[in-house]
């Protein structure tokens, strides 16, 4: 019998961004909104998640990089505030995003 080599990947490996969503006013968690990593331009969509009900987030599986995550819904919308720098395998300090009320124009 012939064994070949396998290779894994290692989750360890990953990065996440953790954090919370809070009302910009109150300080509330915001439950149920859509939380991005913001990507390395800061645009991208990637790896999306749901706000729990205290407005926590996790979002896993991230390349190293630079990272802005923002929260939407259909009445709120944020950013954090500051870019998140992520290495190898690296969790962030926790981010919190104040999102605010949208209004239709």
């Amino acid at each position: 019998m012939v064994h070949t080599p396998q290779i894994l990947w290692v989750k360890e490996h990953e990065s996440e961004v953790v954090g919370r969503v809070v009302h910009a006013q109150t300080g509330e968690g915001v439950a149920d909104l859509t939380v991005s990593a913001g990507g390395q331009e800061f645009g991208v969509r990637s790896d999306a998640v749901r706000s729990d009900a205290d407005g926590n987030f996790r979002i896993t599986g991230l390349t190293p990089g630079v990272y802005k995550p923002a929260a939407e819904g259909d009445n709120f919308y944020g950013v954090a505030a500051t870019a998140v720098h992520l290495g190898l395998g690296q969790s962030s300090a926790p981010v919190e995003i104040r999102v605010h009320p949208v209004a239709l124009v």
